[in-house]
């Protein structure tokens, strides 16, 4: 279904299947090289990366100079980085390991403009550093996404109220802090505890007609995508150069 929204935001409430980016090296050439590699979206993670108010800036511009969109991964609800964060002119926010459907309305109080929260005015880019502050404040809440991460049992339990939270445009499941919560080791992502939570969330998504994102080996697209998730995140910058530089030395190696 189609919708009167803009931007990132209006693409969550088409019919297309989106593909995301996971982005913890603080550098905008990094950045750059992931807006162009085709993904639909960008999430830089300064929940766990060494991103600085500086080295976020620069990353953010740079993704914006590509065809993908960006969106901004913080640790807490708290309304001071929210701010900076939006300021910022990012297509949209994720909140991790969100529990219950009281700390998804609070991340949208911040996130959001009156009516819909009590976000501040800011004069960053996102404004257009205050030169275009009466379109910036009547489109920002159509026009920004907001993500909440399912990372605990409890979170998987809430998931449907959670997404019926107005505001809330998706969940993302954290597979390997949800098994952690969980008790079930990290080398058993098919663990029968782990899918049942998977299939609350993506119960949640069905019931609110609202997005799920789920991450692992691209090659389990489909099975995901016939359960009901519409977001992926299959790509991770740490882990491609990595696996890019290993196999590349591998098979040079294997020659000598």
């Amino acid at each position: 279904m189609m919708s009167d929204y803009t931007g990132l935001r209006k693409r969550f409430y088409s019919n297309d299947v989106l593909i995301n980016a996971l982005m913890g090296i603080p550098d905008p050439t990094v950045g750059r090289i992931l807006g162009r590699s085709g993904v639909d979206f960008v999430t830089l993670d300064i929940e766990h990366s060494p991103f600085t108010a500086s080295s976020l800036r620069s990353c953010v511009e740079a993704i914006a100079s590509t065809p993908a969109s960006c969106v901004v991964r913080v640790g807490s609800i708290d309304e001071a980085t929210i701010k900076q964060v939006l300021d910022l002119g990012v297509g949209g926010i994720q909140f991790a390991n969100i529990r219950t459907p009281e700390q998804a309305a609070l991340a949208v109080k911040w996130s959001k403009f009156p009516p819909l929260g009590n976000r501040g005015f800011g004069f960053g880019r996102a404004s257009e550093f205050g030169t275009d502050g009466l379109r910036f404040s009547r489109e920002a809440n159509d026009e920004t996404v907001i993500l909440a991460m399912i990372e605990s049992g409890e979170g998987a339990q809430n998931a449907t109220q959670i997404l019926s939270v107005d505001g809330i445009d998706a969940l993302v499941v954290g597979p390997m802090d949800l098994a952690m919560d969980l008790g079930v080791p990290l080398d058993e992502p098919r663990h029968e505890q782990i899918l049942a939570a998977f299939e609350r969330v993506l119960d949640a998504g069905r019931a609110t007609g609202k997005r799920v994102c789920v991450g692992g080996s691209p090659s389990e697209t489909g099975y995901w995508l016939e359960r009901g998730a519409s977001l992926f995140m299959h790509a991770v910058d740490t882990l491609i150069l990595n696996s890019g530089v290993g196999a590349t030395v591998a098979q040079a190696r294997s020659q000598m």
